[in-house]
């Protein structure tokens, strides 16, 4: 099973995760192992926050940061809980995907139709509840501005959700 999650993380505390990720077994900061472990899953600290823009809310800078995990949501989701339990305010969900661009907690929506005389089941849409769902306002926030095509170049504040960092074989995100 596959999870992407964005998380948008405030300033100060990126810092001492990014310190925690890099540092020896003799750690001492703020970031306990249990965050550690959820953290180090985000093989390119660096690579993946370029995408995005930061954005700036109540004085306070934050990040986004795309984190894959192997394992399925709900065994993710009792570490991401807690994450949010125990820094409310530095940290933040604002979306999670399957690979196949659905959002977590949103089931197939199954439809019949008849092609060429054969009846098929077909996905027509999902239905349910997301896990966490897409913050469409705060998203909006990180997406990278739009190069408007010109020489020299200038851009223009996005004005819709975009994908951003697409594995290999994975679909795209559903934002809805």
């Amino acid at each position: 099973m596959f999870a992407n999650v964005w998380i948008a993380i405030r300033e100060e505390a990126q810092a001492s995760i990014i310190e925690r990720l890099r540092a020896d077994d003799e750690y001492t900061g703020p970031v306990t192992d249990r965050e550690h472990r959820l953290f180090r899953y985000m093989a390119d600290q660096d690579t993946v926050q370029k995408l995005f823009k930061t954005s700036t809310a109540g004085g306070k800078v934050w990040t986004l940061w795309s984190v894959n995990f192997t394992e399925s949501l709900p065994k993710v989701k009792i570490e991401l809980d807690q994450l949010l339990a125990d820094r409310p305010n530095h940290v933040a969900i604002l979306g999670a995907w399957r690979h196949n661009g659905s959002q977590h907690g949103m089931e197939p929506v199954y439809s019949t139709r008849t092609v060429d005389g054969i009846e098929e089941t077909y996905v027509s849409g999902y239905g349910g509840t997301a896990t966490y769902p897409v913050n469409q306002t705060q998203l909006l926030k990180f997406m990278p501005d739009v190069w408007n095509g010109d020489e020299p170049p200038t851009y223009t504040a996005a004005t819709q959700i975009t994908d951003v960092n697409i594995m290999a074989g994975q679909a795209l995100r559903d934002f809805s």
